[in-house]
């Protein structure tokens, strides 16, 4: 026997903005309520709580409409989804290859989110949920990110914030941390020596959507077996599928109309 669970509040708040939404014109209290067959009394406060939540929008005449930035709220949600169904082939593909971990993540603010890894076929692999985050200075994915900042802006990062020392390999003189992301942005792709995890090496390049530095790609292996010549091997393979993630990112964003 199937349970269904009913939240009378939730659907006439659903009933409301999709009435207001398919709506010609900004939606007035009264007329509402008769379209729903609901009392005025209980849609007011379920219209006002929309309104407080920033989904719609009332003006001085108490006409109420769909918030203009709401779409705005969900469009990274939206993203993330696109970038990881253009990107799980290139990574699928880049496990079996390299035979290591792959990732795709974002910055999100001073930390790196990771949206999708696929775990490469050996026994004794690296591994991530989705919505795993890691610090922004870490390693190469780090140096991705900050690459595409003005040296100034990093500069400034990086007096707000001392470098951590997360191996002895890492990099915590901030002169030379500035050097290697500046040789991060020449090459277009950022290694990683047992800088963030002992006894781990990565590669990583940038994803890029309208030239705006969207996402990262990077490979995570072990050093005992991700010698430096599959490192390098890794790295070539990466920016291919790099750039090829990023023009079809760019296709599907011209074939999209623009939001107005």
């Amino acid at each position: 026997m199937s349970y269904q669970y009913k939240a009378p509040a939730i659907q006439r708040a659903t009933k409301a903005i999709e009435y207001i939404a398919f709506s010609k014109e900004p939606v007035r209290l009264s007329p509402l309520a008769a379209a729903l067959g609901l009392s005025k009394s209980s849609l007011h406060g379920i219209l006002h709580a929309l309104v407080e939540a920033g989904w719609l929008k009332k003006n001085k005449n108490s006409v109420f409409s769909i918030h203009p930035n709401l779409l705005n709220r969900f469009l990274p949600l939206r993203q993330d989804t696109d970038i990881r169904q253009v990107a799980r082939p290139f990574m699928d593909h880049l496990a079996e290859q390299t035979t290591e971990s792959v990732f795709l993540g974002r910055r999100n603010l001073t930390k790196v989110k990771i949206l999708d890894c696929v775990q490469g076929p050996k026994e004794m692999h690296i591994g991530a949920r989705s919505g795993t985050q890691i610090p922004l200075f870490a390693g190469a994915i780090g140096k991705i990110f900050l690459s595409d900042l003005h040296e100034t802006e990093i500069r400034k990062l990086l007096l707000e914030t001392d470098l951590p020392a997360f191996t002895e390999n890492s990099i915590c003189d901030p002169e030379a941390f500035v050097q290697a992301v500046g040789t991060v942005k020449q090459h277009g792709y950022a290694l990683d020596h047992e800088e963030y995890l002992p006894g781990v090496k990565a590669a990583a390049v940038p994803i890029r959507q309208a030239g705006e530095l969207t996402a990262a790609l990077w490979v995570v292996g072990f050093s005992s077996q991700f010698t430096e010549k599959a490192l390098i091997r890794a790295k070539d393979k990466l920016l291919d599928a790099g750039d090829i993630i990023s023009r079809i990112l760019d296709q599907q964003k011209k074939t999209i109309p623009s939001q107005h």
